[in-house]
């Protein structure tokens, strides 16, 4: 159902009501009130050019305005009570009311759209004339109507900008009342952004363009006490908050609004002479506000050079919240900030290094999302894709500002900091900072003392301990070396004492310093020593038992050998009468037997040979055979305890079956053993038997002999019984 706008004057009530009774959003509210005020205005304005007889261009201006200022002032009376007074203290509400009520029709004409439309129907005439295959009728037609739409074209474009003068004419009458005199810059700043830009440019798309441009307007209107610096300054600041907080279609609306204010900067920044036309004389890149005689003077206003600084100052805070919404694992920060990143993509990145950081970072991140979130995915590989279409026009830092000159800048700043503060300290802080350079020397050379002394005492302990280990090992002279070792501790702790006394310190002294100490220090410097000695034992006792492991071995290899060897002379008899056996044997080999001979008892050993084996074996088993004995009682105990547990079952088992004899009236278990039983207890018995055979060395074989002949007797006497 369509309205006509009469009917829709009549329906929709005041701003005022539609703002405090039914608490319709600002954005809301004024879209729908804005067709209002420009009908209203229009009727005005024609009824008063039909009252004035004279129609020149300065005539329908003025009544333009005047027809403005009387549908518009009882609009702002209405809309004061809204706001608390402390917004009217920094904006007017002419201002906030001319905002709201104006659209991107008002302000601009797309003349460029007007003259690509103007010549695509002129290109279609021409297409016409050269077709012979239509007829005439129909080609007269669609050229007439071509050619009607390119009238209609050209007396729009006229009609608006007619009307963009006229508001431009009202704008520049009413601008003296936007901003009052004596507010701080930053305040109304942040007003003008919180209630008029940033509520609008999310609204629609024509909106947030219309925002961007109305910032331009004001620049170029001289609007006093506005700053056009500290505007775009907060715009391009921090745009996390406001990227987090947007929707999806909002967040693509304030994208639109950050290339259209990119688009004037950028503009300012291409050129030094559109600079100086456009901005170096303007009151809104003033950097200081002060009064002055001289209106030209240099030293308030922002050079070309400066410029360019700021904007990579800029572009430099783009980034930086950026990449800090891209690295954030935050769902709607990573979608939104590539959503604005593609409406931003015609002026932002300028600069090789920053294209390529965001690069990198929308890689990773394509790699990273492709298999969690196809949507963040197919943005980021759609962005990636067209950011390197755009590679080409990417310029390196030190053409996009002069880079040098800052630096400078910043150094002479710095090194001015510098011998500022070094005259101060000089000036009345000489004697503290002697002082304390005292102080601080003597609490080093104490430290450095508690140092020397503590190494000291570790390397007594360590010769300690080194000398009782090899006295554990020589068995023979442990007695000697024990004796020895306090003697040599204290003989080393005498030189100490000398050598530190020929320092200029003595002991006492050392002792008196340690105890001025704190506990809590003692505490933990003992502590720290006892898991040092802890852990020096601990390594000592793996190197002890991995000496243990490799002299068994070696033991148990070499008598392998000499088994070996003494069965091959068991064998084989040595001597003449085997050498002529051996000759015999040959037949008539001849010298080939003899040759064979001689090799055979070269390779056999010599008897030094043999006495010098023996002798190393003997010296050998002297020092494994006090450690096998143990390991052999070990084994021996460990083989009576199994033997103990196994009498134990065996007695619990035989009660176990008496108990149900007698319950069964049967005779008793002892007397009707089986012999399965006996020849089970008969073998065990033998195994262990074997199994001490095995332990016991070559040298006790007439022992073992008596061990076997006393175990036969047993066994034969019990057979009898």
């Amino acid at each position: 159902m369509q309205l006509s706008t009469e009917e829709f004057v009549k329906r929709l009530p005041p701003i005022d009501v539609l703002l405090s009774t039914y608490h319709i959003p600002h954005s809301a509210a004024f879209f729908l009130s804005r067709p209002l005020y420009a009908h209203a205005i229009n009727q005005k304005y024609d009824e008063l050019k039909k009252n004035d007889k004279k129609s020149k261009t300065s005539t329908k201006v003025q009544c333009y305005v005047t027809a403005s200022q009387e549908v518009m002032s009882p609009i702002v009376e209405a809309i004061k009570p809204v706001f608390s007074s402390k917004i009217w203290d920094d904006l007017t509400p002419q201002f906030y009311i001319t905002f709201w009520s104006l659209s991107m029709y008002d302000l601009y004409v797309p003349t460029a759209a007007y003259e690509k439309q103007v010549q695509l129907q002129q290109s279609q005439i021409d297409a016409l004339e050269d077709n012979r295959d239509m007829p005439a009728s129909k080609k007269k037609k669609e050229q007439d109507r071509c050619r009607n739409l390119i009238e209609k074209l050209k007396e729009e474009e006229k009609k608006q900008t007619e009307h963009v003068e006229r508001v431009m004419a009202r704008l520049e009458k009413e601008k003296e009342l936007w901003f009052p005199t004596g507010t701080l810059k930053s305040e109304m700043t942040t007003n003008l952004l919180q209630y008029c830009l940033f509520p609008r440019c999310c609204f629609t798309a024509s909106d947030a363009v219309y925002c961007g441009h109305f910032i331009s307007i004001l620049h170029n209107l001289e609007t006093p006490n506005f700053s056009t610096l500290i505007t775009y300054d907060r715009v391009f600041n921090d745009i996390t908050y406001t990227v987090t907080s947007c929707t999806e279609n909002e967040a693509r609306r304030y994208g639109r609004f950050l290339c259209s204010a990119l688009e004037t900067v950028m503009r300012w920044h291409s050129s030094i002479e559109i600079y100086q036309k456009e901005c170096y004389v303007y009151p809104g890149f003033l950097t200081v506000f002060r009064k002055a005689t001289d209106v030209n003077n240099r030293m308030d206003r922002l050079d070309y050079e400066n410029f360019r600084h700021v904007c990579h100052k800029w572009h430099y805070r783009l980034t930086k919240s950026v990449i800090t919404c891209l690295e954030s694992k935050n769902y709607s920060q990573i979608r939104n900030s590539l959503i604005v990143l593609t409406k931003i993509l015609p002026q932002f990145p300028r600069m090789t290094q920053i294209g390529m950081a965001i690069e990198r970072r929308v890689d990773k991140l394509s790699k990273e999302e492709k298999d969690k979130r196809p949507d963040i995915y197919a943005l980021a590989v759609g962005y990636s894709g067209q950011l390197k279409s755009k590679k080409h026009t990417w310029v390196p830092e030190t053409e996009f500002h002069n880079k040098e000159k800052k630096q400078a800048a910043s150094a002479q700043n710095q090194s001015q900091q510098r011998q500022t503060e070094s005259a101060r300290s000089k000036d009345g802080k000489g004697d503290a900072s002697h002082r304390e350079k005292e102080k601080g020397a003597d609490t080093d050379k104490k430290e450095k003392k508690e140092k020397v002394s503590d190494k000291k005492e570790a390397k007594e302990k360590k010769e300690a301990k080194l000398k009782s280990n090899h006295a554990q090992d020589s068995n023979g002279v442990v007695v000697k070396k024990e004796t020895e070792a306090p003697d040599s501790a204290s003989h080393h702790v005498h030189n100490s004492d000398k050598s530190f006394g020929e320092g200029g310190h003595s002991t006492e002294d050392s002792t008196n310093r340690s105890r001025e100490k704190t506990p809590k220090e003692e505490k933990s410097k003992k502590s720290d020593r006892k898991d040092k000695e802890a852990s020096k034992a601990a390594k000592e006792k793996a190197k002890e038992e991995k000496r243990e492991r490799k002299e068994k071995e070696a033991a148990a290899l070499l008598m392998m050998k000499e088994e070996e060897q003494q069965q091959r002379h068991q064998t084989t008899p040595r001597g003449k009468d085997h050498y002529y056996d051996r000759e015999d044997r040959g037949g008539s080999g001849g010298q080939a037997s003899s040759s064979s001979s001689g090799h055979r008892r070269s390779a056999e050993p010599s008897p030094r040979q043999m006495e010098e084996r023996e002798s190393k074996r003997r010296r050998l088993e002297a020092g494994a055979s006090q450690r096998e004995r143990l390991d052999r009682k070990e084994k021996k105990r460990d083989h009576s305890m199994d033997d103990f547990d196994a009498d134990s079952k065996r007695r619990k088992s035989e009660d176990h079956h008496a108990t149900a004899r007698k319950q069964n009236g049967e005779p008793n278990g002892s007397q009707s053993k089986s012999h399965g039983e006996r020849d089970h207890k008969e073998k065990s018995k033998a195994g262990h038997s074997s199994r001490r055979e095995m332990y016991v060395d070559g040298d006790d074989s007439q022992k073992v002999i008596k061990v076997k002949e006393k175990r036969d007797k047993s066994s034969s006497k019990k057979q009898k019984k």
